[in-house]
C-alpha cells in the first residue's frame, strides 16, 4: 500500500498552495491523500493525464465527483493496479525471437 506521497506530488501541492504570505507547511510527515486529483494519478501511474481520463470516460478507473472536481480515491486506485497486475507473463512476449510463452513450458 502507498503510505506517504511522492516528492513529484508534493512539490507540486506545494507551489497550487504557495501565494502571497504564504508559507510551505512546516509538519515533516506527510499523509497521503484519501483522493487523488487526475493529475496526481497520471504522476503516480507514470502516463500521460489524458489516458487518466480516457479510463475514466470508459468508466475503468472510479471516480469521486465533488462539484465540477473528479478525484480517484486512493485506496480504490490501488486496487485497480493490483487487479490488473499480471501474475505470469504475456502470450505476446518475445525474447531473442523466441515466443516467452513456449520457453517456460518447455523448461
Amino acid at each position: 500500500m502507498i503510505e506517504t506521497i511522492p516528492e513529484s506530488v508534493d512539490r507540486a501541492r506545494r507551489r497550487a498552495r504557495k501565494g502571497p504570505g504564504r508559507s510551505p507547511d512546516p509538519s515533516p510527515t506527510r499523509v497521503a491523500p484519501l483522493l487523488v486529483r487526475v493529475e496526481e494519478v497520471g504522476e503516480l501511474l507514470q502516463i500521460g493525464r489524458t489516458h487518466i481520463w480516457e479510463l475514466i470516460w470508459a468508466g475503468e478507473l472510479p471516480v469521486v465527483r465533488l462539484g465540477r472536481s473528479v478525484r480517484i480515491p486512493r485506496q480504490r486506485l490501488e486496487d485497480w493496479v493490483q487487479e490488473r497486475t499480471q501474475t505470469r507473463p504475456l502470450t505476446s512476449a518475445r525474447v531473442d525471437g523466441t515466443d516467452v510463452d513456449r520457453s517456460f513450458r518447455d523448461a
